[in-house]
């Protein structure tokens, strides 16, 4: 990731310091190495996805809040998948190499 578009977001600049692996793929950020449990209650990691919106070199808020995941859908403890997230799953083609497998949506109360 372009360490030049980081330093002028504070945002980006937060994650990467906070330790979470970002990087930068197309007109998407990717989050890597996202532990989560799956229905057989092992641990996996996913890839959280987001639109990246820029208006020059700026960072600006998405124009919805509806996130990406590649991996299998995240699960509570017991195994079953964790439906105050979910939106929608199928496989949809990011980049040559990357496939969204789920949608996720959990929008704020307003106000």
């Amino acid at each position: 990731m372009s360490q030049e578009l980081i330093s002028r977001n504070d945002d980006l600049k937060k994650l990467r310091d906070e330790g979470y692996e970002i990087e930068i793929r197309s007109t998407y950020l990717l989050v890597r190495n996202v532990p989560y449990v799956n229905s057989q209650k092992e641990v996996k990691r996913g890839i959280l996805i987001s639109a990246l919106q820029l208006a020059g070199d700026k960072t600006v808020r998405p124009s919805d809040h509806v996130a990406l995941f590649s991996g299998d859908h995240p699960c509570n403890q017991n195994g079953a998948e964790i439906s105050q997230i979910k939106h929608s799953s199928s496989n949809q083609s990011l980049t040559p190499d990357l496939v969204a497998r789920h949608s996720f949506s959990n929008k704020p109360p307003e106000g």
